[in-house]
C-alpha cells in the first residue's frame, strides 16, 4: 500500500502490524507505534517531529531520507531495519538501536551517545 504526501498530527499506531506499506512525502507530528510489529515497510522523504517506537519489533524497514526530531527506541527490537541518510535529532532508550543500520556520518553524531551510555570518558 502507497501512501503519498499524508500530513498528519498524531498517527496513534500502539500494538498494530503493517506489512508492505510505502509512505512517502509526509509530515506527522507525532507517530506512536510502541509495541507494534513491521514487516518490509519503507517510509522516505519524511519529517517525522516524535517517533515512538517503545516495544516494537521491525523487519525489513527502511527509513530514507528522513528527518526525525525526537527517537523513543526503548525495548525496540530492529531486524534488517535501515536508518541510512536519515537525520536523527534525540535518541531515547539507545540499547534498542542494537541491528540497526546507519551511515558514517550518523555513526559519529551517536559517538557522544553511546560513549555516555558505556560509561566511556574521552580525553
Amino acid at each position: 500500500m502507497l501512501v503519498q504526501r499524508p500530513r498528519w498530527g498524531s498517527a496513534e499506531l500502539v500494538d498494530s502490524g503493517l506489512t508492505s506499506v510505502h509512505l512517502r512525502d509526509g509530515k506527522i507530528d507525532y507517530l506512536n507505534a510502541r509495541q507494534s510489529r513491521w514487516t518490509d515497510v519503507l517510509i522516505e522523504d519524511c519529517v517525522i517531529t516524535t517517533l515512538d517506537l517503545g516495544g516494537w519489533v521491525g523487519s525489513r524497514v527502511s527509513l530514507l531520507r528522513c528527518r526525525i526530531g525526537t527517537l523513543d527506541v526503548g525495548g525496540a527490537r530492529f531486524e534488517d531495519v535501515d536508518l541510512r541518510t536519515s537525520q536523527l535529532g534525540v535518541i531515547n532508550g539507545i540499547d534498542g538501536l542494537k541491528g540497526v543500520t546507519v551511515d558514517e556520518s550518523q555513526l559519529m553524531e551517536l559517538a557522544p551517545l553511546l560513549a555516555r551510555h558505556l560509561g566511556i570518558r574521552v580525553a
